[in-house]
């Protein structure tokens, strides 16, 4: 399993693409990139953007394990 599998799933899910989700966590889309392939870290508030952007797309609450761990 790749390190952030359910986190690249769900952006799928939403039709959400790598330069989309950089703009939520406002970074560049090469950062987020390594962040997604677990080369470098998301913070914590990084994190929490993440999981209310899936959420409000998909219309469930999700948290911040369901999609990280």
């Amino acid at each position: 399993m790749k390190r952030y599998e359910k986190l690249i799933n769900l952006r799928k899910e939403c039709g959400f693409n790598q330069d989309e989700m950089a703009r939520i966590i406002e970074t560049s889309k090469v950062t987020y990139l390594f962040k997604e392939t677990g080369k470098s870290r998301f913070t914590i508030d990084e994190c929490f953007r993440i999981v209310n952007a899936l959420s409000n797309n998909l219309k469930k609450d999700l948290t911040v394990d369901e999609v990280f761990k």
